[in-house]
């Protein structure tokens, strides 16, 4: 089989992609070279800033939406929220330097895994407690590329990057097949149906080192690297295998995962070297200052500039154009100037204030999501505030409350409140079936059976049909207890038991409350 043969034709599947706009590079080492000189130049931090906040989304008007529907309008928006920090900045750069240090010894002439390249692996391994924000943060730096150029005149395409997850169950096999899966997706061609006629290892090495060289891709990112962990092979071996296909192909590879990985790489010196010596970046959650810096230097720690663009994102009706002090002192109190905290909290506040009708966002409020939502992370904030490291260092990251679990919560909540007043005939029946030791479902089905039909009737009469709708439907209400006692006698599970819990706290209420309005809930 020839070597071309490993990987599909290319050409005709990339009308629709960018188009190389070539810039002489001021630097003599990178000149000539349209692998570099086809990347965007990454000139002042204002610049940069821009391209990395980028263009405002039109998320069009929320002003004839729904309750329900301003929640997900809010919920689409302040997921796109990105501010950013030095640590941004930094990433940046170094990715940057690294695409253009890996094209220095390629061209985009190069024939596919005719021009082997052995030289010293170009690998960044960053690293961080789960739920810091490093995917993200990479997603956003490297949308300050263009995945896929294409070189007209040449009829070549060339991926600036390539970003896969480590598999679950890694192997080198599966890792090569996430790489081709990746490519695949990028490149608009059949990759993995070319992969998977290869059997053995070797030759899947092959054809990954030919397609990186075939796609003239910039970067490798592999995410997750702690799944190296579950794996039933020598997490080592893997890693080496990693460290050479970045030094036989000269393609830079970042490595992200949990800080624990960093155990994985400082097991074995050689590894050790190769991967955290190249250089490692510790992703922490940067909190935002108070203070100004001196001079026009700009600022990215700055709380100030942070609340007030937050500011911007409301949909209550009621709104303020400026952001209080009181509410802004407060939220980063809470917060501790955490920006993922923060929006966090200015999100559930927001909510609340949609299901609740208040319609607008305030200091208490916020003070009264804080402590019923948050209470969990209040003492990682205290050491935070603290400055107690001893205390951090044994905080995983934060686990914020679910923004799915709470608006499902607020919801019911709303739809309570809704019906709290309502002291319904309907709801006195109920009761009365009850205390004649009707199952609960079955006194529910026929309450609402009863004043379906007759919505005038007084408690008295509906008392009276329930007796002859009872008659009427003894199969179904036979086939009620039974299932009941059927319950009884097999093994209960979670589900089971949070059903019941709620059934008896349920019933407790029917039997003693006077207003009966929890009946309403059903």
């Amino acid at each position: 089989m020839h070597q071309t043969d490993l990987i599909p034709n290319v050409g005709s599947h990339w009308q629709e992609l960018p188009k190389a706009q070539y810039q002489m590079d001021l630097l003599q080492v990178y000149q000539g070279n349209e692998l570099i000189e086809a990347l965007p130049k990454l000139t002042s931090v204002s610049d940069m800033l821009d391209r990395l906040i980028g263009p405002d989304k039109d998320y069009g008007s929320f002003e004839n939406l729904s309750t329900h529907e301003r929640a997900q309008y809010l919920v689409s928006m302040l997921q796109d929220f990105f501010y950013p920090t030095e640590q941004h900045f930094e990433l940046a750069y170094k990715i940057d330097l690294m695409i253009r240090q890996g094209y220095r010894t390629r061209n985009i002439s190069d024939v596919p895994c005719m021009e082997q390249r052995s030289g010293k692996a170009n690998l960044l391994f960053v690293k961080g407690s789960a739920g810091e924000g490093k995917s993200k943060a990479l997603s956003r730096v490297l949308r300050l590329y263009d995945q896929v150029v294409v070189h007209q005149k040449l009829n070549k395409a060339q991926v600036v990057y390539v970003a896969m997850d480590c598999p679950v169950d890694p192997s080198l096999k599966s890792i090569c097949y996430a790489l081709f899966e990746s490519l695949q997706r990028v490149s608009k061609t059949d990759v993995m149906s070319n992969a998977f006629r290869k059997r053995s290892e070797p030759e899947l090495k092959f054809a990954a080192k030919s397609a990186l060289d075939l796609f003239h891709v910039g970067l490798i990112v592999i995410d997750n690297i702690e799944n190296l962990f579950l794996s039933k092979n020598d997490p080592l071996k893997l890693i080496s295998e990693i460290i050479s296909l970045s030094a036989t192909t000269s393609v830079p590879i970042l490595l992200c995962g949990s800080a624990e990985s960093e155990n994985l790489f400082k097991s074995h010196a050689k590894v050790t070297f190769d991967v955290l010596g190249a250089g490692v970046m510790d992703w922490k959650l940067l909190p935002l200052t108070h203070s100004e810096r001196e001079g026009n230097e700009v600022s990215f720690e700055n709380w100030d500039a942070f609340a007030s663009e937050l500011w911007r994102y409301q949909v209550v009706n009621q709104r303020k154009h400026q952001i209080p002090d009181d509410f802004k002192n407060t939220l980063f109190e809470l917060s501790q100037g955490i920006p993922k905290l923060a929006i966090s909290l200015f999100m559930a506040t927001q909510l609340t204030a949609l299901y609740t009708q208040k319609e607008a966002v305030t200091t208490a409020l916020l003070e009264q999501v804080e402590k019923k939502e948050f209470g969990l992370i209040r003492s990682q904030m205290q050491a935070l505030k603290n400055n107690d490291e001893t205390a951090l260092r044994s905080f995983e990251g934060l686990q914020l409350p679910s923004v799915a679990s709470l608006m499902f919560k607020l919801q019911k909540e709303a739809e309570v409140k809704k019906h709290k007043n309502d002291n319904s005939k309907r709801s006195q029946l109920f009761n009365a079936l009850l205390e004649q030791s009707v199952k609960a479902d079955i006194a529910r089905q026929a309450s609402n059976a009863i004043f379906k039909q007759f919505p005038d009737i007084s408690v008295g009469e509906a008392v009276e049909k329930a007796v002859t709708w009872l008659n009427d439907n003894k199969e179904q209400v036979i086939e009620g207890r039974e299932l009941n006692r059927q319950i009884t006698k097999r093994k209960v599970n979670d589900n089971d038991r949070n059903e019941i819990e709620a059934a008896l706290s349920e019933a407790s209420k029917g039997r003693n409350d006077v207003d009966d309005s929890w009946f309403n809930e059903w």
